[in-house]
């Protein structure tokens, strides 16, 4: 067998994988633990880390098209052409205190649209 696992990066992974480290009595550090069981071990920790970040990046993208919803009702109900008001709108009604703020409540991805967000409220 091949083993790719490292003993220094699982804490790491684990922890990518369920937002906590692993404690110390984990299997993977016992005490005489063959190399063919870390490396399973280590196998199925990358599987979790893969379905926890295709969760992440699902729930960042229902997160950016339920905003995008919030301002087209937004701009529609006050018969608004200004996307940045409809922006500063949504949060004030979120009592966001600065754009930062208003991207973590909502749990907007800090990416180009997390920056086109924040942008649009400083704008406001």
């Amino acid at each position: 067998m091949h083993y790719t696992y490292d003993n220094n990066l699982f804490s790491d992974l684990y922890k990518d994988a369920h937002s906590v480290r692993p404690h110390g009595e984990h299997p993977f550090y016992a005490p005489g633990v063959s190399k063919d069981t870390k490396q399973k071990l280590w196998d199925n920790m990358l599987s979790a880390q893969e379905a926890a970040l295709e969760e992440e990046r699902e729930a960042e993208s229902d997160a950016v098209d339920w905003f995008e919803r919030q301002i087209d009702d937004m701009m529609s109900l006050y018969s608004s052409p200004c996307r940045s008001a409809a922006i500063r709108w949504i949060a004030d009604s979120h009592g966001a205190e600065d754009p930062e703020d208003l991207i973590h409540r909502l749990r907007i991805p800090y990416s180009e649209y997390g920056v086109e967000i924040t942008t649009a409220l400083e704008e406001a």
